[in-house]
């Protein structure tokens, strides 16, 4: 090569690893041992025998293992399966930990490795692919999908995909649109060049490039890192010191397909930036890894145990499937209570799992909180009889035992009982062979207790008796103390479905239909909003109601009886309450029934659209007694004794925080009247003279009327930090096309500023009709892709739109704010200005207006802005040119940010609208906050 020296480069000179690998091959195949070629190599190159390695030097760099794949998997597996904790793992579960190695994290493995059951690693294994899904609520999981097809196609394609770095890219980015093989010895090793035309993960064309480091057709390639500059693309025999520059336009000019190698080094994407910003994949964090181990029904190393007692029975069913209901009772004695002074409890973690065969059914998870008196007296009884089976396992050193209740202190019991806490749990199994497997922590003690029973559920036909595991046994613990919670249960056998359509938004007339299932229905009753408005004696069971001129939040409720006046089923919907809402509904215990000794709860939970709920907790009185965190989301509750007035409470708790609640007083006298109280949340704004947001004044500074009576302030406190849910209500009527690029630039940089990681945000256009671009959500990348390629057409229904955006806020709590920007009059809604006013007044959303181009105009548009901005406790805006927005914006988001939340118990009565005024003492400011609500 003219103008070039050769030289002989080293290992050192690439960083050890492929040449050291390369000649190794070489000299094996010429007979030649490698220190004796290395001691060739140095002297070549005239180097002193001082710079040879030592004879017991440690193994360098390019002598490990390639980081695309050990070079025997087998033998890598034999040893990691050795490593672990559990038991060596099967063919099938090896094979998936070569298939997913470049997506598993260190965490993950050390877990999976640590599992000693292959349902446990199943259980993982389904658990690995859910947190990686991107779009969790649909039925497919979308990247396990392309993951396992690109797998599939690299196995085809690749002789040792384990170990080529090429399977490993296919997996992440699929088949390329080109693949270019190279071969130019004089400059370059063997290559694989791969053409992207952009990816789901990598928006913008691209090419990669794979170096072949080993002699022969069937070796690896290893994928080239751009910061490793081209030395290792470089062929080993490269003379010179010759500039990037120069051997690239030699390999352009010489090289075959040269002008392609040269685009692809120069073009080549950034692989291991693309790795530090994990934006190949769903980062799934860490969180669920501890999450999966805390769920585990295996005991800790070295984990102090205690005795307990697992009863289990099949009291009812429900449809097809038996009621199997649990009962672990812990001695008194055995368990510690917690160290707080005021409230001392038992605390308790039960894990369970069900297994079928050598498949996981399922796993389920309480917790249970119990006060130092809720505890059941064990009076001991006689053994059971000769031959009998004894299904509940008991631990040695407890006693065969059954109870009876009692909520005195705990301390041993005449007649040689003992006192225990009962945790009660509950399944509904088809009918089979199960292995059930319990754990216990107490929380307090840290010790455990753990087992595992076979279980044969059997088939409960109509009104059969209670079956018990526990045969021969005089009787038991559980059928005792739940028999009150049990004597009512539902079997499914009737039921009745409300039908009613779900529009967006509904008013007017509305035909509903209720359909039962079941024999014996006499009539169903329908109500609206707890008001009974029909009753029908026969088939079709259906019913018109009038939900007036203006969209409402609605319930309506259809419930069967039969002849003698019994329930059989009931159902409700509720209608206009959009997306968002959260409800927990407690069907059981009924309203003014009465309840001595047990009784069960059962609650329906509504979740809002993408959120997911944590758990489910219940309450007698105002002590937390059983937190649920699957459903059925029913629990057996035992009531103590003594008390004239309990009522049952259920909470759920969604994973961001927010939480939904009902309550059902029970053993109530027939004068006790439920009563709603109302606490008024008022998010307001205060501003000087000159329009700008005043932070940090005293909680003495504001006082609240309602309707001219002042009220007590219950809560006072700045919000800077508090979620927003902020949504941007946008004209793209055919007035806004010189407009509607500087409103999409403004809205996507407000969404810059004002996001946080838990706040939300979303885009909804409007012309003829109001459409949710956007949904809430916290990713700016999802939101920009709403607002990119919208275009200006049609009229502009905005009376219609603003309603539809109040009511898709519905449901959602805390500080909520939607942005009007338009420059037109409304020309086609159906729906009034009043109309949007009276339903403003009941969502409590503040409404930011922004008024483009309307200077000459009917100020009759302005007013009505100003207006639905002032009633809402929001601002109104008003520009001529677009480069105005970025102003508007700003000033909103600082707004949204200086805000203080004021709250009171409102002591007014009665359904109709509150006016709701906030003054601050200081001279010169003004608070702003929603002007009224209905409660």
């Amino acid at each position: 090569m003219a103008g070039q020296q050769a030289i002989l480069r080293s290992g050192a000179a690439t960083g050890g690893r492929p040449y050291g690998a390369w000649i190794g091959d070489w000299a094996s195949r010429a007979g030649i041992t490698l220190a004796a070629l290395w001691v060739m190599v140095f002297l070549a190159m005239g180097a002193p025998a001082s710079a040879l390695p030592p004879d017991d030097a440690p193994p360098s760099k390019g002598d490990e293992p390639s980081a695309a794949g050990p070079q025997d998997p087998a033998a890598a597996n034999d040893e990691s399966a050795t490593a672990t904790g559990g038991a060596e793992l099967s063919t099938k579960h090896k094979k998936w930990l070569e298939e997913v190695a470049p997506l598993i994290q260190p965490e993950e493995r050390e877990v999976f490795l640590e599992l000693g059951r292959d349902y446990q690693r199943d259980a993982f294994i389904r658990r690995f692919w859910q947190v990686r899904d991107p779009f969790p609520r649909t039925a497919r999981n979308e990247f396990q999908e392309r993951w396992e097809a690109n797998r599939d196609l690299a196995r085809q394609l690749f002789d040792n995909p384990e170990a080529d770095d090429r399977a490993m890219v296919m997996g992440f980015l699929g088949e390329p649109v080109e693949r270019l093989e190279i071969r130019c010895s004089d400059y370059l090793k063997p290559l694989e060049i791969w053409r992207y035309e952009g990816t789901p993960e990598v928006r913008f064309s691209f090419y990669l490039v794979f170096i072949r480091q080993h002699v022969g057709n069937t070796s690896p390639y290893e994928l080239w890192y751009v910061d490793e500059g081209l030395q290792p693309v470089l062929a080993w025999t490269v003379t010179g010191r010759a500039s990037d520059r120069a051997l690239l336009l030699s390999i352009s000019e010489e090289c075959v397909h040269g002008t392609d190698v040269v685009a692809a080094l120069t073009n080549t994407l950034d692989w291991r930036k693309i790795e530090e910003e994990n934006s190949l994949v769903p980062d799934p964090g860490d969180e669920w890894v501890r999450t999966f181990v805390s769920y585990s029904t295996d005991l800790p190393e070295d984990a102090e145990t205690f005795p307990a007692k697992v009863e289990v029975q099949f009291p009812n069913r429900y449809q097809s499937r038996t009621l199997v209901q649990g009962l672990i009772s812990v001695p008194a004695a055995e368990a510690m209570l917690s160290d707080l002074e005021q409230h001392p409890s038992y605390n308790f973690v039960l894990d369970g799992e069900v297994l079928s065969g050598d498949e996981l059914f399922e796993h389920f998870r309480y917790r249970f909180n119990l006060r130092s008196d809720q505890t059941v007296v064990a009076d001991a009884v006689e053994p059971p009889a000769p031959g009998a089976v004894q299904a509940a396992v008991i631990p040695e050193g407890t006693s065969t035992a059954t109870a009876t209740l009692s909520s005195t202190p705990a301390e041993p019991a005449a007649g040689g009982g003992e006192r225990i806490l009962p945790l009660v749990f509950q399944r509904y199994l088809r009918p089979g062979v199960y292995s059930l497997v319990v754990k216990v922590e107490d929380l307090n003690a840290h010790r455990f207790f753990r087992q595992v029973l076979d279980l044969e559920v059997p088939r409960i036909e109509l009104f059969a008796p209670s079956t018990t595991v526990q045969a021969g046994a005089r009787s038991t613990t559980s059928s005792r103390l739940l028999a009150e919670a049990n004597a009512d249960l539902d079997t499914g056998d009737h039921s009745i479905q409300v039908l009613a359509p779900q529009s967006a938004l509904m008013t007017g007339r509305l035909r509903v239909e209720a359909l039962t299932r079941g024999g014996g229905v006499d009539k169903v009753r329908f109500s609206l909003d707890d008001q009974p408005v029909f009753t029908k004696g026969r088939e079709p069971y259906s019913v018109e109601l009038n939900l007036g001129d203006t969209p409402k939040i609605h319930t309506i409720r259809a419930t069967s009886f039969d002849s003698t006046g019994r329930q059989l089923a009931t159902d409700e919907v509720v209608v206009n309450a959009g997306p968002h809402r959260f409800d927990v509904r407690l069907v059981e215990p009924q309203r003014g029934r009465t309840y001595s000794e047990s009784v069960r709860a059962q609650a329906v939970v509504e979740v809002p659209e993408g959120e997911t709920l944590d758990r489910v907790e219940f309450f007698l009185n105002d002590e937390r007694v059983a937190t649920l965190y699957q459903p059925p989301f029913i629990q057996p509750m035992i009531i103590p004794s003594g008390q004239p007035l309990a009522y049952v409470r259920a909470v759920g708790y969604l994973e961001d925080g927010a939480t939904a609640e009902d309550v059902v007083f029970v053993n109530a006298p027939d004068f006790v009247d439920q009563v709603d109280i109302q606490f008024v949340e008022l998010y307001t704004s205060v501003l000087n003279r000159r329009g700008r947001p005043v932070r940090d004044l005293p909680r003495e500074d504001f006082r609240v009327l309602e309707d001219g009576v002042e009220q007590e302030i219950r809560r006072f406190e700045q919000v800077k930090d508090l979620p927003i849910h902020a949504g941007i209500l946008l004209d793209v009527s055919t007035s806004m096309v010189t407009r509607l690029d500087e409103a999409v630039k403004g809205a996507l940089r407000f969404f810059e500023q004002v996001l946080t990681p838990r706040d939300r945000a979303a885009v909804i256009t409007f012309n003829e009709k109001p459409t949710v671009a956007v949904r809430f959500t916290n990713s700016l990348e999802v939101l920009a892709g709403g607002l990119a390629g919208l275009t200006a057409e049609g009229d502009t229904a905005l009376y219609d739109s603003l309603i539809y955006s109040l009511y898709y806020f519905s449901g959602i709590s805390g500080k909520r704010a939607l942005i009007l920007l338009s420059d037109g009059e409304d020309v086609r809604s159906q729906y009034t200005f009043d109309d949007v006013i009276d339903y403003a007044r009941r969502t409590g959303v503040s409404v930011y207006t922004v008024g483009i181009a309307l200077s000459g105009r009917s100020t009759d548009i302005r007013l009505k802005l100003q207006r639905l901005a002032s009633e809402t406790g929001g601002r109104s805006f008003f520009i001529d040119q677009n480069e105005e927005l970025e102003r508007v914006y700003d000033s909103i988001q600082e707004e949204l940010r200086s805000q203080y939340l004021i709250a009171y118990q409102s002591s007014a009565e009665g359904d109709d609208f509150r006016r709701v005024e906030v003054e601050v003492s200081e001279p010169g400011l003004t608070a702003n906050t929603l002007k009224g609500y209905f409660p």
